[in-house]
């Protein structure tokens, strides 16, 4: 089912620079999903590109393209959405986002509990079929359809045309997968790696910052009050269970890391100026996160062995140009200095879990200890 947080967004999502290209994309989408007539899609042809459609417009395309999604859900049957049934969803929900990446915000302030409603058992039968069949290997979904990425993205970028990026919360994702945090990983990393044909501004750090909060204890403890409804009442859980379940949950996000390739859409999502270094940032804690214990071996080993796998990416590129950048502000700006210091913590653990990694990191780490002993702070 849909989970909303917070409040619709205020402002028109951003286009994206390519917008001049997207009104013939749009209409192959309109009239690849066959439910709506030639007049409503000529209509479309009229709009340009890179315009607000009309609320009777906007909400008559919304509205035919949800009941198309519907139509071929009920065809297929209860639990049965398979083959051109499925094709036939996604290509719905595919125009359905396109559209409403032309609607203006009060329009879609006040449509969006109908939409979703219409849409609720859709994207409930698609993250269960994300969940038990579209995330094996050997998918024959993935194989014969290649539509595993839009099974994954779809109503994740839907929910998210209405209520926008900072409004869209860790728990919003993980709801989305109905609670297994594997389909929620892989649906981040989906819509970071396939963000729309007008993607939503700084969508792809805004998954990143989710994806470090799965990491956190706090999000461990937010899990366990949730399994346990008595958690919330007393306030004497002992720091012994928290600890356990901290670490539970960085081996599962750590395998679920590797699954879905993440680090490797972290090198993507930051070939954008604009976002590299939040995107670095968020993605430096949650390796911190997952790695900056005694406790934490098996985590800081899966996560260093993707690290050396992607360090001409990951490493060279993206690691080493940030580092230096925050190395040449740490003497003017604190806040810098303690960035560094805690990235060169991160590092010291992955290489303390992984010794392996040392011969690939060696430059690295002798250039930062050059500069690092007047940066130490007394604790």
């Amino acid at each position: 089912s849909w989970a909303i947080a917070g409040s619709p967004r205020s402002e028109p999502l951003a286009m994206c620079a390519c917008a001049a290209a997207a009104a013939p994309e749009l209409r192959q989408k309109l009239e690849d999903t066959q439910v709506l007539s030639p007049e409503e899609i000529a209509l479309w042809d009229e709009l340009p590109s890179a315009s607000l459609a009309s609320p009777e417009l906007l909400v008559s395309t919304v509205n035919g393209l949800c009941a198309g999604a519907n139509l071929a859900l009920s065809e297929a049957g209860a639990d049965n959405l398979e083959g051109t049934e499925l094709v036939q969803v996604c290509r719905c929900l595919d125009a359905l986002e396109a559209v409403l990446a032309h609607g203006d915000a009060q329009t879609l302030a006040l449509h969006t509990t109908q939409v979703l409603t219409q849409l609720e058992l859709v994207t409930d039968e698609l993250t269960a079929k994300a969940t038990l069949k579209l995330l094996q290997p050997s998918s024959v979904f993935d194989t014969e359809h290649g539509i595993k990425s839009e099974v994954l993205r779809l109503p994740t970028l839907i929910l998210l045309r209405f209520v926008g990026a900072e409004a869209f919360t860790a728990w919003d994702l993980l709801n989305l997968g109905r609670g297994d945090l594997a389909t929620a990983v892989s649906i981040a990393v989906t819509v970071m790696e396939l963000p729309g044909s007008q993607p939503i501004q700084l969508l792809q750090l805004r998954m990143w910052q989710l994806l470090q909060h799965f990491s956190t204890p706090q999000f461990s403890a937010e899990m366990l009050q949730q399994q346990d409804a008595d958690f919330g009442v007393r306030n004497d859980t002992p720091i012994r269970l928290l600890l356990e379940k901290h670490i539970e949950q960085a081996h599962r996000l750590a395998r679920c890391l590797v699954q879905s390739q993440a680090l490797a859409a972290a090198c993507v999502c930051a070939e954008n100026p604009q976002q590299r270094a939040g995107v670095l940032a968020s993605c430096l804690q949650m390796i911190h996160n997952l790695t900056a214990s005694a406790h934490l071996s098996y985590p800081a080993q899966v996560i260093a062995r993707q690290v050396a796998v992607l360090w001409p990416r990951f490493g060279l590129r993206l690691l080493a140009p940030y580092l230096r950048r925050l190395l040449a502000d740490a003497e003017a700006k604190d806040a810098a200095a303690h960035e560094f210091r805690r990235n060169l913590r991160t590092m010291a653990w992955l290489l303390h879990h992984s010794p392996e990694l040392r011969a690939k990191t060696v430059s690295l780490c002798v250039r930062s200890e050059e500069h690092t002993s007047e940066l130490q702070s007394p604790s």
